[in-house]
Parts: C-alpha cells; structure tokens; sequence
C-alpha cells in the first residue's frame, strides 16, 4: 500500500477516532458519526474492484489500514465490513450505506462461531455462513439471530487451531 494511503488513513483515524471519542461511544454506543466519516473517505471500499466503484485493492495491501484502525480503537467493525463489501460487490449486489457488516461463520453443524458474541443491539447487518455460501441477514440482534437459528447464546466460541 501506498504511504499516502495509510498516511491519509492515519489522520482520519487520529480526527474521528481520539481516545475522548471511543470512551464516549463504549457509553452511548453512537457510532453514526464516525461510520459516516469512514465511509465518506472512501476507504470502507478499498477492497471492492474500481469496476463496482471501489479502490481495487489487495487484502495484502489493506492490512495496515486493518492494524491502524486497530491502533487507534477505531469502534467499528472496519475490517469485517471492507471485506463484506468486497464479497457483496463480488457477488454483484451493492454493499448498503451507512451499516456495518460482520462476517458470522458456522461450524460444520450450522452452530454460529465467535470468540464473543458479535451482535450487539445496535448492529443491523451480518453475513452468516451456511455451508459455503455467506447469506445477509438484517434487523435487530435477536431478529438475525433468530433468522439463523440461533437462540440465546447459540453461539460457540472457536476451538484452536481454526484450521486444521
């Protein structure tokens, strides 16, 4: 990746995302403002091919965006959300504005796989994996949840290695 990319990355992150700002958002759960901000930077689409209006870069080009977002607590699912929209542009349809997405994979058994519980009440978007296909889901936690067949805390934490 170009250093003006990352260095551009890294004065965004260090505007909207100032340690004032996360202890904020771990209160209230706001998180509008900076998705907005990401978003309009144009860097939430540096996965998606330019013919599908993205940057077209490679996951080895945007792994430092991935750690400079980590770097600086940025409290949006950065990384998941530029690789669902890669997949959803790949898969011909418009990744939607202004949401968030998590990837939810599954155990061979259809049981939902994270190390936590990844919906929190304000997530609206996910991509749960059934075999090898990855379907949207939208709504409130327990409606995707729910979509899934998940109840409660039907979720399992992953075993390592993950790959074996």
């Amino acid at each position: 990746m170009d250093n003006v990319l990352i260095d551009g990355f890294i004065r965004l992150l260090a505007q909207i995302s100032p340690p004032t700002v996360v202890h904020r958002i771990e209160e209230d759960g706001n998180v509008a403002d900076i998705l907005r901000d990401v978003e309009d930077s144009g860097f939430m689409d540096a996965l998606v091919p330019e013919s599908k209006g993205g940057s077209g870069l490679s996951l080895t080009d945007v792994v430092p965006l991935f750690l400079a977002a980590g770097g600086y607590l940025l409290p949006i699912p950065f990384a998941e959300t530029m690789v669902a929209r890669a997949l959803i542009a790949m898969a011909g349809a418009q990744a939607p504005r202004g949401k968030t997405i998590i990837l939810w994979p599954a155990t061979p058994a259809g049981r939902l796989v994270s190390q936590v519980d990844p919906l929190s009440d304000r997530s609206s978007l996910a991509l749960v994996q059934r075999g090898t296909e990855f379907r949207s889901r939208s709504g409130s936690a327990a409606r995707i949840r729910s979509a899934c067949g998940a109840r409660g805390r039907n979720w399992t934490r992953p075993r390592w290695p993950l790959l074996h």
